[in-house]
């Protein structure tokens, strides 16, 4: 209440819709291409639920939909190619001038409607205008030429008004496709969270595991990320390190119940810090991976992990 949505997005936020948007019809490009779609069909699947014409959502998301009646019945892909053509080209980027904390005029810029390719027609009929009166303006006491100040001050003001009246219609469209886009959204953090498991898996050897119902653990040569992470972080340092791969050498644990097939418990006994924590710890963190999808970090020598 009390807060105009108009006033709080300013150009540089439709810049950056103008790119995401742009983001998520590349993406949709890469999806539906024949090689994507066969040789990768799951995350093939994440992005082309963008082109269903309901697209799912809560029901706030529903209730806008059902209020603007001329795109409820297209695809949020369709949605977003309008979006993307009507914002595509609007927002450009210029110096802002020196001031006292840039004199040099290096750092300063700011976010303003585009001129010079016939977008905004009108705009740059006033922009023109500006400009020859600026020119005019030269040589002559302009502080002094009241005419010149008041003919200046005019078309400023009509700049002012034409640039609000656009600045608004781009608004509204963000605003009116703000679920599509939203549901794009959605679908690409679904395929950051994929891509990241696996780069997690490819950068520490991780093991895709075997699940089953037998109750059996089965993880040989585990490697606590985190241990060996930090173990990382330490040979970077210059610390001693083990000379293959230049990192410290982290002592992988082996886990293995063997569930129905034979016994169903474990109980580990040593002297203080010989790794009876780090290893109930390991077989902990192994099921919470497996859980989450996660690859499971293995010495380069584990032949398999099976977590059923």
């Amino acid at each position: 209440p009390g807060v105009d949505i108009f006033e709080e997005i300013d150009l540089e936020s439709v810049l950056q819709t103008e790119q995401v948007v742009k983001l998520l019809l590349d993406t949709y490009q890469w999806a539906i291409d024949p090689t994507i779609q066969d040789n990768f069909p799951g995350l093939v699947d994440i992005i082309l639920e963008m082109d269903s014409i309901e697209g799912g959502g809560d029901k706030a998301i529903t209730e806008s939909r059902h209020a603007l009646e001329d795109i409820e019945k297209r695809s949020d892909v369709s949605i977003l190619i309008d979006l993307y053509n009507t914002l595509k080209g609007t927002v450009e980027i210029v110096r802002a001038g020196p001031n006292l904390s840039d004199p040099y005029n290096r750092f300063s810029y700011q976010f303003r409607l585009v001129s010079g390719n016939d977008r905004f027609e009108d705009l740059d009929t006033l922009r023109r205008k500006e400009q020859q009166i600026l020119e005019r303006s030269r040589g002559k006491d302009f502080e002094t030429n009241g005419k010149l100040q008041q003919q200046l001050a005019m078309v400023r003001a009509e700049i002012s008004t034409l640039e609000h009246h656009i600045i608004r219609k781009l608004i509204t469209a963000m605003i009116r496709t703000a679920p599509a886009a939203q549901r794009g959204m959605n679908a690409l953090a679904r395929l950051d969270v994929v891509f990241s498991r696996a780069a997690f898996g490819c950068e520490w050897n991780g093991k895709i595991p075997i699940v089953g119902n037998e109750g059996r653990i089965v993880v040989e040569g585990f490697m606590h990320p985190v241990l060996a992470l930090e173990k990382s972080v330490v040979a970077e340092n210059e610390i001693r390190t083990d000379a293959s791969n230049g990192r410290q050498t982290v002592v992988p644990v082996d886990l293995k119940i063997p569930g129905k097939e034979g016994y169903k418990g474990l109980i580990i006994s040593g002297p203080n810090a010989g790794g009876k924590t780090l290893a109930l710890k390991s077989f902990g963190l192994a099921a919470i991976m497996v859980k989450l999808g996660l690859p499971i970090p293995v010495s380069e020598v584990s032949p398999y992990v099976s977590v059923v």
